[in-house]
């Protein structure tokens, strides 16, 4: 949810770093250079954090699920996302 927050712009500053752009971090046109940066990490624990899993499951999520503006409607399509990715 923080990273949808932070995708409408709607994050406290505090969380602004976290959440960079490919395509602020690199200049090349790939696929993903609108995905948030993931940031290599050494540590197991590390990778159990909102800076790096958040990154990474909402790259995961389709392009038409994080275009929606409404929060409610992002959530609950979130739901079945999740709960039909799951059935198959």
């Amino acid at each position: 949810m923080h990273n949808y927050v932070h995708h409408k712009d709607r994050l406290p500053d505090v969380f602004l770093q976290y959440f960079v752009t490919n395509s602020a971090i690199h200049k090349f046109n790939t696929r993903a250079k609108m995905d948030f940066h993931l940031h290599s990490v050494n540590k197991t624990l590390s990778q159990k954090c909102l800076k790096y899993k958040g990154i990474l499951l909402w790259n995961q999520l389709p392009p038409s699920l994080k275009s929606y503006t409404n929060t409610t409607l992002f959530k609950n399509t979130l739901k079945l996302h999740l709960v039909q990715s799951l059935t198959v």
